[in-house]
């Protein structure tokens, strides 16, 4: 396993449950006046956490090198 493989997997999965954590917690966001809409919070969790999941398992399931 590389160890960036890992850690960029990590950082995903934080991401990830940060995003959820908005959702759940209500966490409003306003930049310049504009409140930011929970959507995409919701999009971002399922995406990231896709993400890891696949760098995580490809991560830890790679072959030996003949």
């Amino acid at each position: 396993m590389k160890p960036i493989a890992n850690i960029s997997a990590f950082l995903l999965a934080l991401i990830s449950v940060g995003h959820l954590l908005r959702v759940i917690l209500a966490w409003e966001i306003t930049i310049n006046q504009i409140v930011i809409p929970m959507w995409p919070s919701l999009v971002i969790f399922l995406l990231f956490g896709f993400l890891g999941v696949l760098l995580w398992r490809e991560s830890s399931a790679q072959r030996p090198e003949a």
